[in-house]
Parts: structure tokens; sequence; C-alpha cells
């Protein structure tokens, strides 16, 4: 029995060991992979959707490159795609039909197990339509103060107002901000304009003295401050004079495209410029207001490019800026008319289109007189029309909506999972410690037991063999009920031990 005995508390001993530890391994367990991706909140079956995303590891954070996505609808595949050199996802997806789209991501990667996510999204019929965008202010919040920018004042028969919608310059960067002189009824007006700056700080130096052609002309600003510009137009015998605001916003980036028309056979260049000397840059172009096109490039020595492409629609805004997870002010925004025709013909068109949604929006009079003209304009002239006029539409930014972001539903699951676990883990090792009590009674009664014999052999007077009956008819059916106790209480651990550990492989 004392064999057996021992066997049992060695077996006790490692069980409990074991419970310890799984108990601790399962405190410390981290969600395996992170997944998160970004797409429109409504897909359009004739139009790409855009879809950018990261994969990561969970426990460290790490961007996994070269994972494999593969998107189904129940056992057909409708898209697949992989993460690049950079980290990120950034694939076109073509829904599979309209209506309520239930689907699967499965992720595969070399040092993950394959990882299913599920989704849902309302894909629409045939193509979006482009709506007039509300102005996306860059400008921070103060206690006390407004954000909006002050309008121009004007006195006389000719005024200068900025063509920018948004009246914000990036501090710090070159700007081109477009203006245009009007009559009092606001139809466009060929005049001489001088320039004064009246208050502000900005690094570049103004031109005194500027030909107007079509009533348009534009200027570099580089701004520290906001400034309060002065102009003086002039045009035969008659003159106004204007004075204009323009604030300074914190942006970091400044965007101009270097084409403001973009053909099917072609690509749209875009110059960017930038504080920071290196960095990463994501690119999302939205056609019709709708997210159709998505990519990232770096810029180096405070500068970039990136290359906007042809698709369904219209009118293409395109937006850059830096983080994934949290844009704030660190963003800029740039439009573009997208056409069938080529060179001149194209440029004419996209002009005659921006025309168009400019009048609609309250430009009536210089939109109509602008439409006139439009048929004279060549290829450069007609471009540079083209820029000014896409700076009458607000200047608008989209962050991406989120389409699926499992690390906290799935931290949610697992939170739940080691709770569950803990718990029955705690259950053993509590019946554990009954049982271990159980090994300190039988010790306490043994060592009584053996404390009594030893105290009556040493009296003379009494008889050992008599002691000893009394000893263990006194303390033998505890000792050995005891025991019996303790052997199938510890055979009930070591196997319900041995299945909670085993469920956790």
């Amino acid at each position: 029995m004392k064999r057996v005995f021992r066997i049992a508390a060695v077996i006790y001993v490692l069980t409990l060991s074991a419970l310890i530890v799984a108990y601790i391994h399962v405190s410390v367990v981290q969600v395996e992979v992170a997944l998160h991706l970004q797409a429109p909140k409504v897909w359009y079956k004739d139009a790409p959707n855009a879809l950018r995303g990261v994969i990561m590891d969970g426990p460290t954070g790490r961007m996994l490159t070269g994972a494999r996505l593969n998107f189904t609808q129940g056992e057909e595949s409708f898209s697949k795609g992989k993460s690049e050199g950079h980290g990120y996802v950034q694939m076109p997806i073509e829904a599979p039909k309209a209506g309520r789209l239930s689907a699967n991501v499965r992720v595969e990667h070399t040092s993950i197990e394959p990882y299913t996510a599920p989704f849902e999204v309302e894909v629409a019929a045939g193509v979006p339509a482009w709506q007039w965008p509300k102005l996306k202010t860059r400008v921070v919040p103060e206690p006390g103060r407004s954000t909006e920018v002050k309008d121009p004042s004007h006195t006389g028969e000719l005024r200068v107002e900025p063509m920018l919608a948004s009246k914000e310059l990036v501090r710090g960067l070159p700007n081109t901000v477009w203006f245009r002189v009007i009559d009092t009824a606001g139809a466009p007006v060929d005049a001489r304009v001088e320039v004064e700056k009246l208050s502000g700080l900005q690094d570049l130096e103004l031109p005194q003295t500027i030909i107007v052609q079509h009533g348009l002309f534009s200027l570099n600003l580089q701004p520290v401050t906001a400034l309060k510009l002065e102009f003086k137009a002039v045009d035969g015998e008659r003159m106004g004079e204007s004075e204009v605001w323009l604030t300074s916003v914190a942006a970091q980036y400044v965007l101009r495209m270097q084409e403001s028309f973009l053909t099917p056979e072609g690509s749209a260049k875009g110059h960017v410029q930038a504080l920071t000397r290196q960095s990463g840059l994501l690119v999302d172009t939205y056609i019709d207001g709708h997210w159709q096109a998505a990519s990232a490039f770096r810029v180096a020595n405070h500068e970039g490019g990136i290359e906007v492409f042809h698709g369904p629609g219209r009118m293409a805004r395109v937006q850059i800026y830096e983080s994934f997870f949290g844009v704030g002010t660190a963003w800029d925004s740039r439009y573009v008319v997208l056409t069938d025709e080529l060179g001149v013909k194209g440029c004419r068109d996209a002009l005659r289109h921006a025309l168009r949604l400019v009048d609609t929006a309250g430009q009536k009079v210089w939109a109509e007189a602008m439409m006139w003209r439009v048929g004279g304009f060549e290829l450069r002239e007609c471009n540079r029309v083209l820029e000014a006029t896409l700076q009458l539409i607000p200047t608008n930014f989209e962050e991406p909506p989120v389409l699926l972001s499992t690390k906290a539903q799935d931290q949610e699951k697992l939170d739940a999972w080691i709770a569950e676990v803990q718990g029955r883990i705690m259950i053993a090792i509590v019946f554990a410690l009954l049982i271990g009590f159980l090994f300190v009674v039988v010790l306490v009664v043994q060592g009584v037991a053996a404390r009594r014999t030893q105290a009556m052999a040493m009296l003379e007077a009494s008889d050992l063999e008599d002691g000893e009956d009394e000893i263990i008819e006194r303390f033998g059916p505890l000792l050995f009920y005891t025991q019996v106790a303790i052997l199938l209480g510890t055979v009930g651990l070591f196997g319900a031990g041995l299945v909670l550990i085993l469920g956790l492989l």
C-alpha cells in the first residue's frame, strides 16, 4: 500500500504542476492573425471596387508580405490577390452579382495557419452617379476660433476672387492657387491686375503686375502663416479692388496633377511635394464618388510621383495620405475629368463637363461665358483653364470604410475561450488542492500514530501489543479510507488534467 501511495503522490505532483503550467500558458495566448481590410461601403456590379488591407502577425504586429487572399462566395472564387512588398493588399474586386453579398476571405501564408473570415456587403447594380461634394477642411479647430476662412471683400466694378474652394494653403510648401477676375454680374474679364501682400508670411516672391487672359491667373504661394492679399484690377475705365484671405494648414503634402483630364489610352500623372524627406503614401482614386482604385508610393527627397488610370465614370478625385489607421490633416486631394476623346478634343470635352458641373452649383454666369471660349483653346491653354475650373469644386477627402477588422472580434472570442478554459483548469486545481489536503491528513494521522506507538513503548508498565492494537483500531480505518480516496482522486485528477491539456494542443 505504501508503494502505491508513493506512486500516487508522484502522479499528483506532476498533474498539479501540469495544470499550473497550462493555466499560465492559456493566459498568454494571443490572436495569431489580424486581418484589416478597407473597401467601399457599397460595391457596384459594373465598376471596379477598390480594396486595401493588411495581414498582420497577431502577437508581433508585423505586416505579412506575400500573403495570398482568396475571396469566395460559397465554393466559387470571385477575386484573388496578395500582400505586396510594402505590406499592403491593394486590388480591385469585381462583385459577382447585385444584392446582398455574403462571402469569405481566406488568407494563406507560410508563417500562419490558413485563416478564413466572413463578411457581408451590399452590391448595387450599374455604376455610381457623381454628386457635388462637401468641403472637407484641414483647419484644426481651436477654442473660440472658427474654422471658416473670411470671404473676400470688394469695391468697384471689378473683383478678384480665389477659385480654391477651401481657401486653404499647405504651410511650408509651394501651392498653386488660381484666381479669376469678374465683373459684378460674374462674367470673366481680361484685365491688368496689381498684387500686394497686406499681411502674413510667405517664402515666394509675388509678381507686382499680371496681364490676365480669359479672366484667369495663378499665383505660387508658399505660406508660413495665413495670408491677406490685395488686388487691384483695371480694364479700361472699369476698375476694382479686392482683399482676399487665405489660411494655412499643416497638411504636410501638396499634390498637383500634371494633366487635369484622363483618356482611356493614357494616364494622368501627379507630382507630390512633402515636408518629410522620406515617407510612404497611399493613393485612392474615387470616380463619381466611388472608390475604384488603391495604390501606394514612396516619397524620396521630399518628392514623389503618382499615376492615375481611366475607369468607368466622368469625374475622378485623387487623394493622397500617409497613415492607414488614422489620417488626421496629413492629406491632399485633386480632381481629374475622364474623357473618351484624345488630345485637345479630350481636354475640351473635359472642360465642358467641368463647366457644366460648376454651372449647376451656382456659377452659371461665369460658366456660360467660359463655355463660349472653349472651342478656341489649344491643349496647353485648355489644360490650364481646366485646372483652374476644378479648383472651384470643394476639396474633399474620404477615409476608406472598414470592410473587415478581425482582431477585436477574434480577441473577444479568444478572451471568452481563455476564461472558459481557465475556469475548467481552476476547478481541477481546486480539486487537486483538496486531494493535497487529504495527503496532509494521511501524513498527520501516520505521524500521530507513530508518535503514540513510541510513547507507549517507553512506558514500562504498558503492554505494547495492546497499545498497537488500540492505535490500529482507532486510526486504521481512517488511514485506509483516506488513502483510497487519495488514490481514486489522483486517478480522476490525472484523467481530467490529461483531457484538459490535450484539448489545448
